[in-house]
């Protein structure tokens, strides 16, 4: 066996006291984590690759922006421009503090680390362990600015070793020496660097919405968020969460815009000889998903429940969620997130239609 050590920095501010460490079990490994939190600088350039507002090329103009820091007025960003210039002409540097997470564990062998595919199971093992120790983090801090790092988004990695060593809850202490870089960079298509222009008819469509004061609805927010917590945050299992609950809640706004649109007053609630009359309000909001779908078959006259759309709405996201939320199912994939979307949003667009 030797000590392996993962140095990734993340750009987040982990406010761990200095020299700090972890000792903890997860996946059935033991593991240590160390944070060091160390000052940065973040730079956007409007000029493209051309740095000269930054190497001082050329007379620039410099602004500060400051926060009140303990009576102290701190430096947190500076703003450059070349000088009699319009705006944009420079850049922009943020004074920043980033944090390089030590992740310490042992593994059976250098081996292990050259092996690709053994290699790559052991960064994504790694990456969940950080995931573990930032979400309890943020439980016992409650700090919002702080989110899952990903390790696609470091620039590099990295991978210390150490034979001669002791591990254990007392001591982490080993000769090490740096074996490896790890870099990494995701698929171009996520990155937002590969992208077509939008294309007329979707310029056409953004133009009428701007023009009509369209607002978007509660759904169609909740579909937004369920994105960005899957494609910017790989926290799946929420994503499919909130992409399911975004449907109940079209579900329901759709059967109340579509009574009050066919003067309804009052819809059948429940079943058999408990079935009663109420308010049409009262039972769409009292009643369970299977209920509001049948009451759409009941206004439209069609048997959407028995389409394919129906089915793979029920099994990527209906079921999947009541897995993550009464059976604590975890470790959805981007896939199955992709896939509880598509279905949502297929379903969406086939009641809709259904009740015009």
């Amino acid at each position: 066996m030797i000590l392996c050590t993962f140095s990734w920095p993340v750009q987040l501010h982990v406010t761990v006291p200095s020299g700090e460490g972890f000792f903890f079990r997860y996946e059935g490994r033991d593991v240590h984590i160390e944070c060091q939190s160390l000052p940065g600088a973040r730079l956007f350039s409007y000029m493209g690759e051309d740095y000269g507002w930054l190497t001082k090329e050329y007379e620039v103009e410099s602004r500060y922006v400051r926060v009140v820091s303990d009576d102290k007025k701190v430096p947190i960003r500076q703003i450059h421009r070349k000088k009699d210039e319009v705006p944009f002409t420079g850049g922009i540097v943020d004074l920043v503090k980033y944090t390089r997470i030590l992740v310490t564990f042992e593994v059976e062998g250098t081996e292990v680390l050259d092996n690709e595919t053994r290699s790559g199971e052991l960064r994504a093992w790694v990456e969940r362990v950080v995931h573990h120790f930032i979400d309890l983090y943020r439980l016992v801090t409650q700090e919002g600015d702080v989110t899952r790092p990903r390790m696609r988004d470091a620039p590099s990695i990295d991978v210390l070793v150490a034979d001669d060593y002791e591990f254990n809850a007392e001591v982490l202490a080993g000769k090490f020496r740096q074996y490896k870089w790890v870099h990494a960079w995701e698929d171009a298509s996520r990155t937002g660097h590969l992208k077509e222009t939008m294309k007329p008819e979707m310029v056409g469509t953004l133009v009428k919405l701007l023009q009509s004061g369209f607002n978007p609805r509660v759904f169609d927010k909740l579909l937004l968020d369920s994105k960005e917590q899957s494609f910017v945050r790989d926290e799946h299992d929420l994503a499919i969460v909130v992409t399911e609950t975004a449907f109940e809640t079209f579900l329901q706004e759709r059967l109340l815009a579509a009574c009050a649109a066919r003067g309804i007053t009052t819809l059948t609630a429940g079943r058999g000889r408990g079935a009663t009359q109420m308010p049409y309000r009262d039972a769409i909001e009292r009643a369970q998903v299977r209920d509001n779908l049948d009451y759409i078959q009941n206004l439209s006259g069609e048997n959407i429940k028995g389409g394919v759309e129906h089915t793979n709405w029920y099994t990527y996201a209906y079921e999947k969620r009541n897995e993550i939320i009464h059976s604590g199912l975890r470790g959805s994939t981007f896939d199955d997130m992709g896939k509880a979307f598509t279905a949502v949003v297929t379903y969406i667009q086939l009641i809709d239609r259904t009740l015009q």
